[in-house]
């Protein structure tokens, strides 16, 4: 499982959520959702294993991947799963925010993630992190 530190978009994420009206649970889902759909729309697509392999979990990561084959690539239509995997967001027992997870288990998508397609050459996690933390420090400057 390739795994990305992320301190700079944690810090932004706090910056932001102290500039805006929504509770953290709520910020934290919508941006969590935000990313999701940026790195789907990101990966490459020859069978469209590797985006149908990406996951959005609670607490846990997914460990989930997807069968050799043909898959669903319509970003709309896997975005749709972080609605549907984040519906029961929100804070735990002692009040902290639970953890989101990010995950695609394919043995070959660090070789995607640093460049090997040609379709996505600059990746899609880390390009995407990178993203969401621009515009999160923006409007956190606004």
């Amino acid at each position: 499982m390739m795994q990305t530190n992320f301190p700079e978009f944690e810090r932004a994420l706090q910056q932001f959520s102290k500039k805006v009206e929504l509770s953290a649970a709520t910020l934290t889902k919508r941006v969590a959702t935000d990313l999701f759909r940026r790195i789907i729309e990101k990966t490459p697509v020859d069978t469209g294993r590797a985006r149908a392999s990406w996951n959005i979990s609670i607490g846990a990561p997914n460990a989930d991947v997807q069968p050799e084959g043909q898959h669903q690539s319509n970003a709309d239509a896997l975005a749709a799963k972080a609605n549907e995997a984040l519906a029961g967001y929100g804070v735990d027992g002692q009040k902290h925010l639970q953890p989101i997870y990010i995950t695609n288990n394919l043995p070959y998508i660090g070789e995607l993630e640093h460049g090997s397609s040609q379709q996505a050459p600059q990746g899609m996690v880390a390009l995407s992190l990178k993203e969401v933390t621009n515009t999160l420090n923006k409007l956190s400057k606004a």
